[in-house]
């Protein structure tokens, strides 16, 4: 999975969870990976998750119930995140 991807769904497509992830974390790309992985496994084409790496200068909170790229790091366990300097 390239970390900077993040799909757009119509809602007839819309996954029934997105997950906001850190792209720049080596532990949380795997995790990605392996879900996602375990996703089309088991669901083929109809995906049930989304993930959007909030590391991207594109990520809009807006698109995701407003929640910032601090927020989402906060709710990111600490073992699972780089360091973020302010």
């Amino acid at each position: 999975m390239n970390s900077s991807s993040h799909k757009h769904f119509k809602a007839a497509n819309c996954p029934a969870l997105t997950l906001l992830y850190d792209g720049g974390c080596p532990l949380c790309l795997r995790e990605v990976e392996l879900l996602g992985r375990k996703d089309r496994q088991r669901h083929g084409e109809q995906l049930k998750l989304a993930f959007v790496d909030i590391d991207q200068p594109e990520y809009n909170p807006d698109s995701y119930a407003s929640i910032s790229y601090r927020e989402a790091m906060g709710r990111i366990p600490p073992s699972f995140r780089k360091v973020v300097t302010p």
